[in-house]
């Protein structure tokens, strides 16, 4: 699990469970919880991603706004060319996504993507950071709009 939190007593949990994959894979959920412990959102939280084979690391991150933003990576995701995806969500103060009901894949590749970083700027542009291993090993930066 990953915990944000805000100034104002608020923290948003994230985690992986397999509550909803018949088959093989994982969920992705969050909820926001006050300091007390009392759950936001509803009582099972957020859906993020489903279904996910391969789940890599992940990074979660509070805008000023109160939105959450969350980048996964997924090694195979796309089983005809088992490529490396990352992937990326954005969730509203009160528990809706912002990028409709799935994810937006943010860089795809054949080469190993690793450790997805959200840096958020004090005048908000957000960027994301992370590793790629293989022909091109190094780290980069996507903003993001």
């Amino acid at each position: 699990p990953q915990i944000v939190t805000d100034n104002y007593g608020y923290f948003w949990v994230s985690w992986l469970d397999e509550r909803n994959t018949d088959t093989e894979g994982l969920d992705l959920f969050v909820q926001k919880f006050e300091i007390g412990g009392d759950k936001e959102w509803n009582s099972t939280g957020t859906l993020i991603g489903s279904g996910l084979k391969e789940f890599g690391e992940y990074s979660m991150v509070l805008n000023k706004g109160g939105y959450l933003l969350l980048a996964w990576t997924e090694e195979g995701a796309d089983d005809s060319t088992q490529k490396s995806r990352i992937h990326m969500q954005k969730v509203r103060p009160g528990g809706e996504k912002v990028i409709g009901e799935s994810s937006t894949v943010v860089k795809s590749s054949d080469q190993k993507q690793y450790a997805p970083a959200i840096a958020i700027s004090k005048g908000g542009e957000i960027c994301l950071i992370f590793a790629e291993r293989g022909r091109k090993t190094g780290i980069f930066a996507v903003p993001l709009r």
